[in-house]
């Protein structure tokens, strides 16, 4: 594992370390999410792989099968990052429709308060875990609105 961590770039090193710490700092039922998941992945690699050598009518020795599940799996990160960069693209461009609706709907006495203890458990704990550090209120909006007085809305979290 040593020798294949120096034989990346300094920028994939520091990209390796800033992974880990934050590997390292998931709740373990979250890591074994993510275990499953990628082995759920890899399984999809290898079932499009033997797919691709079937169609194509070649034969595929060991070697040639682990080249081509490289090149599989990074084309592959290419377009997943691609289109969670349009879809955050998206989101942002969308977002501030969502917060004019909900400021107009507020105001107009239009939203129900709801009972933090009446609260399905996971609801609110699963959005924000989806938004990274500070809450699932996107780039630049990791809290809940506030009045201009730095007040919460009415009907918000109590501050913190």
């Amino acid at each position: 594992m040593r020798r294949r961590y120096m034989s990346l770039s300094e920028e994939q090193q520091k990209q390796f370390r800033r992974n880990w710490e934050q590997w390292s700092h998931l709740p373990k039922e979250e890591r074994e999410h993510l275990k499953r998941k990628g082995g759920e992945q890899l399984k999809q690699a290898e079932e499009d792989i033997r797919t691709i050598i079937k169609e194509s009518g070649l034969e595929a020795d060991p070697p040639l099968r682990a080249g081509l599940l490289k090149r599989y799996i990074e084309e592959r990160k290419a377009i997943e990052l691609e289109l969670r960069e349009i879809l955050n693209k998206e989101r942002e461009a969308r977002l501030p429709g969502l917060r004019a609706k909900l400021l107009e709907e507020l105001k107009a006495g239009r939203i129900a308060p709801v009972d933090p203890k009446t609260q399905p458990e996971g609801e609110a704990r699963e959005f924000k875990n989806r938004g990274g550090p500070g809450g699932g209120f996107g780039p630049g909006h990791p809290q809940p609105p506030h009045q201009s007085d730095g007040a919460p809305l009415p009907g918000g979290p109590p501050p913190q």
